[in-house]
């Protein structure tokens, strides 16, 4: 077995491990783990939001470091540069986004570099 391959099968069975070991507990047991509390209400809903402003995205925006991914069609300086065009569209974007409750399926994709 290859190098990659090992260390690839590393990880897999220790998430298989994990889960293992994770399903074979009573759940009552997890919930009374010191480590684990039941939270003191329950979560809030994210149903509905309030939408976001331009001002909000613009500043948001504009305080974000100017570093990309691989995945970003376009430069973060050049968006900040262009930012007083684009800003409308983009808060539109967010809040329709927000409010249907779906998000482009590259917001969900990464590259993931490990570092050694």
């Amino acid at each position: 077995m290859s190098l990659p391959d090992r260390f690839a099968s590393f990880f897999t069975d220790k998430i298989s491990k994990l889960r293992l070991t994770l399903s074979s507990q009573p759940t009552n047991v997890a919930m009374a783990s010191p480590h684990c509390p039941s939270p003191p209400t329950s979560p809030p809903d994210f149903s509905t939001f309030r939408p976001a402003s331009e001002s909000e995205i613009s500043k948001i925006l504009l305080s974000c470091p100017n570093k990309q991914c691989d995945f970003d069609p376009i430069p973060t300086w050049l968006l900040k540069e262009c930012s007083s065009v684009l800003i409308r569209t983009i808060t539109n974007i967010v809040n329709l986004s927000l409010s249907s409750g779906h998000f482009h399926p590259i917001l969900k994709q990464s590259i993931i570099s490990p570092l050694l």
